[in-house]
């Protein structure tokens, strides 16, 4: 698993937030331990943000130092926070060998989100988004993903109530972290977020959709599409030219046939490339046979790249023309914009 994982071989001790409970438990078990001691362990460290097992007191004395002897427990050190007018709080974590990544704590009445990266940097190079303007650096373990949680959860002191896999990165092409994660976000043992306050977007891996899909899960999936015809997702989605619509959208109907759940189609809004009355219509097509709902993102600038962003009353037109043809649609409120913590503003920090 270690190695599955790309464990940095400088560092001799696997790492707890790697495992999930069971995994602990099957671990602890071979070295002859008793299994439910993987559940007091995660207990500590999620529950009560204990990082150090010297402190975890319902442990034999003996074991603790055994467990220092064994594993470690990593979180990530932050390098610089940035609020925003609107509350929302962008947090720069920096990991052991130095790979930055960017969080976003997103405050609501009665709800904050937190928006996770996968990955340092992206390797698919969307048009409008900052993310893979640097390159792609490396996926990032289990443990580094939900350490971005651990570490806003008891760092902040601000309940976390919905988890979105929509930071740096492509959850799905870190398909195994990503799902280890999500099942610690989910655990009643961990975080105990449930499956439907988790949303996990993906620029479309036909077979990891399909993977998902085999898992019947409750947690909520989005595509970014944002375009409807290959030729301009392909000039906007790199990714549109090893997997096409055709592939994505075949995956997309085997998720919603397997698991009779709705995908999301998020759609970022850029104004004169994908905002017409004929883009409407045809998002709609793709739309409609998958019962999906639309989720319009206005481009959010980032220094560097020429889009421009679609004023209130060209939205709204978009809105009134999917509506038309009978398609549920939202516009997000971006926050976080002024401190480029917005959709396609993270980038980490370049070298």
């Amino acid at each position: 698993m270690l190695l599955h994982f790309g464990l940095l071989m400088n560092n001799r001790y696997p790492d707890i937030l790697d495992m999930t409970v069971e995994s602990l438990g099957t671990l602890l078990t071979k070295k002859g331990k008793e299994s439910y001691r993987a559940q007091q362990i995660f207990h500590w460290i999620y529950w009560r943000g204990v990082r150090d097992f010297a402190l975890m007191s319902d442990l034999p004395a003996l074991f603790r130092k055994e467990l220092a002897c064994s594993f470690r427990i990593s979180f990530p050190t932050l390098k610089r926070v940035a609020e925003d007018k609107d509350g929302t709080k962008k947090f720069l974590f920096c990991m052991e060998d130095n790979a930055c990544i960017e969080t976003v704590f997103i405050p609501e009445k009665g709800r904050n989100t937190v928006c996770l990266s996968t990955q340092a940097g992206c390797k698919f190079r969307c048009a409008f988004c900052a993310s893979g303007k640097n390159g792609f650096i490396r996926n990032l373990r289990p443990g580094e993903i939900i350490g971005q949680v651990l570490y806003l959860l008891h760092h902040t002191k601000s309940p976390i109530h919905n988890v979105v896999f929509m930071g740096m990165g492509e959850p799905f092409d870190n398909l195994e972290a990503t799902l280890t994660a999500m099942e610690n976000i989910n655990s009643s043992e961990a975080l105990s977020i449930g499956e439907r306050k988790i949303t996990i977007s993906t620029a479309g891996i036909p077979d990891a959709i399909v993977r998902f899909a085999s898992l019947n899960r409750q947690v909520r999936l989005s595509v970014s599409l944002h375009a409807a015809e290959d030729h301009l997702r392909s000039s906007l989605m790199p990714i549109n030219t090893i997997w096409p619509l055709s592939d994505l959208l075949n995956a997309c109907a085997y998720y919603t046939d397997r698991t009779k759940r709705r995908i999301t189609f998020e759609y970022i809004v850029l104004k004169g490339i994908n905002d017409s009355p004929k883009d409407a219509k045809k998002l709609a097509e793709i739309a409609k046979p998958l019962s999906a709902s639309v989720n319009l993102i206005p481009f959010s600038p980032v220094n560097g790249i020429p889009f421009l962003s679609p004023t209130n009353e060209e939205i709204n037109s978009f809105v009134r023309h999917l509506a038309q043809q009978k398609i549920f649609s939202t516009v997000r409120r971006s926050r976080g914009k002024n401190i480029h913590g917005a959709c396609g503003q993270l980038a980490g920090e370049k070298k």
